[in-house]
């Protein structure tokens, strides 16, 4: 049997945390994730949409990855890139979609090729 070791510790961890809450966020990227979760809410294929929490774990992942790549800013493309991971499992899909076969996170794809990004310099 293998013995679990921490990668980091609790004060690492919150220093983690502080860092990628001081990451940048332009108000017009800040505006994509509101209008990418509200989307999710006017489907026909979803039930129920992301919440504001989804809104905000989208918002911290994606200041996270800018974190990861060495930014102090978030981009749309951080944004994009995390959607379906951050917000498939917190939409739920109508009963006719389902039985079609389509998925949460094809739902939440569909919402970023709906929703346009940002473009110039919102960073």
């Amino acid at each position: 049997m293998r013995t679990l070791r921490p990668v980091v510790d609790a004060a690492r961890l919150e220093a983690l945390r502080g860092v990628i809450a001081r990451i940048h966020c332009d108000d017009r990227v800040l505006a994509y994730v509101v209008r990418l979760v509200e989307a999710t809410r006017h489907r026909d294929d979803l039930a129920a949409g992301a919440s504001i929490r989804g809104a905000l774990a989208l918002l911290r992942c994606a200041r996270a990855m800018a974190a990861a790549e060495g930014r102090a800013y978030v981009t749309p493309s951080d944004v994009s890139a995390l959607a379906v991971p951050a917000l498939a499992h917190r939409v739920m899909l109508g009963t006719a979609a389902a039985f079609d076969g389509v998925t949460a996170a094809d739902a939440v794809a569909a919402v970023l090729r709906d929703v346009p990004a940002p473009t110039g310099e919102a960073s």
